[in-house]
């Protein structure tokens, strides 16, 4: 058995395509009957980058910004972006939880994978 689900590894490779040609970012969560996917895309407007190593990281060097206005306007997108990605994906997070519970009570066995989740960040 495959450890991904080609068909969601297509989707999001189409789905970041789109984000980036409009210059958009997200938070993307993808689900097959068997598998799932998600990504953390920031837009190229933010000073939130993605490092290997590291992890997100807002980006701050002076030499990136040809003057305070510029740094200060970058900064200020990248708060709104992660707010907004924030406030949404834990919407999205409670209203799982929520309905997991109800699922739970109404006496329905879950069955949870062990494996870690890793988002690709090939494409």
């Amino acid at each position: 058995m495959l450890d991904h689900d080609p068909k969601l590894k297509e989707a999001m490779c189409e789905i970041t395509a789109i984000m980036r040609k409009h210059d958009i970012g997200g938070h993307i969560i993808l689900s097959s009957k068997s598998h799932a996917e998600f990504r953390f895309e920031p837009p190229k407007w933010s000073a939130v980058t993605i490092d290997d190593e590291i992890g997100i990281r807002v980006r701050t060097n002076s030499d990136l910004y040809p003057n305070k206005e510029a740094k200060r306007a970058a900064l200020e997108s990248s708060v709104h972006f992660l707010e907004s990605v924030g406030k949404l994906s834990k919407i999205a997070y409670d209203s799982s939880v929520k309905l997991l519970s109800m699922i739970i009570e109404a006496g329905v066995s879950i069955e949870f994978s062990k494996n870690p989740i890793v988002p690709d960040r090939k494409n």
